[in-house]
């Protein structure tokens, strides 16, 4: 039987195991593949929740820090969208009487 070495990332095995992460097991004591998949859905799902609440936390501390933008209202978008159609407008009429002028 072969013996596991410790790594510098497994000696602090009782302690990930009381946090609930998972460990390789060693080369003797290999778990049924079902087992292992399990575990790892597990793991992945803790680790989802962990960087949602990092995501979070994030998004909180960037809204309390950063300027906020200005937001115009429906009106002052309806007003801006009706002046560029209005430019538009008179840019096709001028160009209309160009074409059609007598010369």
């Amino acid at each position: 039987m072969i013996k596991a070495v410790p790594t510098p990332w497994c000696r602090n095995r009782e302690r990930l195991r009381s946090r609930g992460a998972a460990t390789i097991p060693a080369e003797g004591d290999l778990m049924p593949l079902s087992g292992l998949i399990k575990e790892l859905r597990r793991e992945k799902d803790q680790l989802q929740r962990h960087l949602a609440g990092i995501d979070a936390a994030l998004t909180a501390f960037a809204g309390a820090y950063t300027k906020p933008t200005r937001k115009r209202s429906a009106s002052m978008q309806e007003f801006a969208a009706l002046r560029v159609e209005r430019k538009i407008l008179i840019q096709q009429e001028s160009h209309l009487k160009e074409r059609w002028a007598c010369p």
